[in-house]
């Protein structure tokens, strides 16, 4: 007599990766962080059993593995992944949250637009000539809708403004440190960080 194997009904899923790290799941839900400015993404998942299949839940098809899957978010805060059995019959649903991040980091920072600007441990240096009147400062945030505000030493604001920032500032004795926070936009404000530019002039020969 022939022995039939019966059809396995696991439908769980194996793995789940968002750029290339696998995501911990916590009783069927998943959490992404993502940059706000994204309106999808790719994810790969893998289910347990090799004859199970899955989804995302709202495209067609099942397919055998998700390997690049790109995944529509714009507008929503969560989507789900559907896994079938090989049974045909159980299915098993994973909710995967998005939470959306702010992106408060420097792009760049000029000095005089020429001089050259060291960073090391969100500290910007250069050194400036001695005999200019005045210093320019231009800070240009990797969020172009980040808000750039920057402070004297004695936490005055100078400046502040959206993107693009530029100072324009004079100084008398041979250094001087300016505080700049970098924070995002309103419905975002909690996502800040905050750097130093250090300008040093250089020794008169």
């Amino acid at each position: 007599n022939l022995k039939l194997e019966k059809e396995s009904n696991d439908a769980t899923l194996k793995e789940l990766k968002y750029k290339g790290t696998a995501l911990t799941e916590n009783e069927g839900t998943f959490e992404i962080e993502v940059d706000n400015r994204l309106t999808n993404i790719q994810i790969d998942a893998t289910p347990n059993n090799a004859n199970a299949k899955l989804k995302v839940v709202g495209s067609a098809d099942y397919v055998s593995t998700l390997n690049g899957e790109n995944v529509d978010i714009d507008g929503i805060n969560y989507f789900e992944i559907e896994v079938l059995a090989e049974d045909g019959e159980t299915i098993k649903t994973y909710r995967v949250n998005i939470s959306r991040i702010f992106n408060t980091e420097i792009k760049e920072v000029k000095v005089d637009s020429t001089e050259e600007v060291t960073l090391n441990n969100k500290v910007y240096s250069s050194f400036v000539s001695p005999t200019a009147e005045n210093h320019i400062i231009e800070i240009t945030p990797d969020n172009d809708l980040a808000v750039v505000t920057i402070y004297d030493e004695d936490d005055n604001v100078l400046i502040t403004a959206a993107g693009i920032t530029t100072l324009t500032d004079s100084f008398d004795e041979p250094s001087k440190t300016y505080k700049v926070k970098v924070q995002g936009p309103s419905g975002f404000e909690q996502f800040e960080t905050e750097y130093q530019v250090v300008l040093t002039k250089r020794s008169q020969d």
